[in-house]
């Protein structure tokens, strides 16, 4: 599978837009990094994923 170029360079370039999209644009955008992952145990892929950027925090949002 591969990323979808144009969402991942957007939502990399503008995080605010993802949540804005999602219905949470009260969210600070800059606290999270876009990033595509792999899931290893059954092959699984997300292309899109924004990760919270601080560490001591467990928070993900994906589509």
């Amino acid at each position: 599978m591969k990323t979808d170029k144009l969402y991942y360079e957007v939502f990399q370039e503008f995080p605010d837009i993802f949540f804005r999209l999602i219905g949470k644009s009260q969210v600070d955008a800059r606290a999270y990094e876009f990033k595509a992952i792999e899931l290893k145990e059954t092959a699984l892929r997300l292309d899109g994923v924004m990760l919270r950027v601080a560490k001591d925090l467990k928070e993900l949002i994906f589509h």
